[in-house]
């Protein structure tokens, strides 16, 4: 009796060790149509792929952008928003403000090299067949490029906002975070335009005409966002609008009308928290100890504002001891100290 064996032909073929991949996806609708147009595409037994998972809002407008930037640090390989198409809001407008502040941050993951991964749809209750279409679309775009590139998903960052950590704050951890995970090095400033910021981002614009490099709008801030620094014998003055709230109080309380809150970012100095320098001033030299101590606009000013009161004259009169508009604060507590201790002792002034 032959004892040969027979293989298998199963047996000898090779096994395919490489799973497919299935991406696993985040869609976020309104409650009023894409909610209500997906329910429709499933209750008609329409073909659409298992990989979403739909969460339900009342409204895009209600969509946290810390919402998108932590589903992405959670290891998301997508993200898909959908809301109604403009003019047919529940809410009047909040589709619109939600799609615009998509795009704000959009742009950004674009810099991460993330930004096929999200999306932004208007779909209504009636389009089943769009909201089957677009999340077919979508998953085989986000199959094409493949698992996310974030790594180390663990260790999320807190969303939570509270009186010690606003939302921008939060959004700038978020941000760091996810730049940190994909090695992502910013090279040089992204500026955006005005008309692309989202609502609540935004720094001080200051004439370089009007400014006299006064203190006021450094000493106002709450959130310690507007920068002083004094470089040899010049004064720059920059904003860390990481921490700006565009609370406008350096605009209120900025006596020459020289700062305006304005529409703005950088994404550059935001990552890193670093100061966006935007201009200097010259400081004016001590004419006794030939430091420099104030910026010369302010001390021009100071002299203007004087004569225009004819109180010059009168500062005059009082015969000071040092020149009022050029000499620092320790000069001319020095200077005054002597004149007091001369007068006390007439014995120094004719030993001087």
């Amino acid at each position: 009796m032959s004892t040969t064996s027979h293989t298998s032909k199963v047996a000898n073929k090779p096994k395919d060790t490489k799973k497919s991949f299935e991406p696993r996806i985040l869609a976020m609708c309104c409650n009023w149509c894409s909610y209500a147009g997906a329910d429709l595409a499933g209750t008609s037994r329409m073909t659409m792929p298992p990989n979403l998972r739909v969460i339900r809002v009342n409204c895009t407008g209600r969509i946290d952008p810390l919402f998108i930037l932590q589903a992405l640090e959670a290891g998301a390989d997508g993200v898909l928003i959908s809301g109604c198409h403009e003019g047919d809001c529940h809410y009047v407008s909040g589709n619109i403000v939600s799609k615009k502040r998509f795009l704000f941050f959009k742009k950004m993951l674009e810099e991460f090299g993330l930004g096929d991964r999200v999306d932004f749809v208007h779909v209504s209750a009636a389009e089943g067949d769009k909201w089957a279409a677009i999340t077919t679309e979508f998953v085989e775009r986000i199959k094409k490029l493949g698992p996310t590139p974030v790594k180390n998903v663990t260790n999320l960052s807190d969303i939570s906002v509270d009186d010690d950590h606003s939302r921008k704050a939060r959004i700038h951890e978020l941000l760091v975070s996810l730049s940190n995970r994909l090695g992502y090095q910013p090279k040089k400033p992204l500026h955006f335009n005005p008309d692309e910021v989202a609502e609540g981002y935004g720094f001080p614009k200051r004439d370089p005409d009007k400014c006299i490099g006064c203190y006021a709008c450094y000493n106002v801030c709450p959130e310690d966002a507007i920068k002083i620094e004094d470089v040899q014998n010049k004064r720059r003055y920059g904003t860390l609008h990481a921490h700006c709230l565009v609370c406008k109080e350096c605009e209120k309380v900025c006596p020459q009308e020289a700062i305006v809150i304005s529409p703005g970012f950088e994404l550059l100095s935001f990552l890193l928290n670093e100061p966006l320098w935007e201009f200097e001033v010259p400081m004016q030299k001590c004419s006794e100890c030939g430091e420099y101590f104030n910026p010369k606009p302010f001390c021009e000013h100071l002299e203007k504002k004087i004569s225009e009161k004819k109180a010059k004259e009168s500062l005059e009169d009082l015969h000071l001891p040092f020149k009022p508009y050029t000499t620092c604060s320790a000069c001319k507590r020095k200077k005054l100290a002597q004149s007091v201790a001369e007068v006390a002792h007439p014995a120094l002034k004719r030993m001087k």
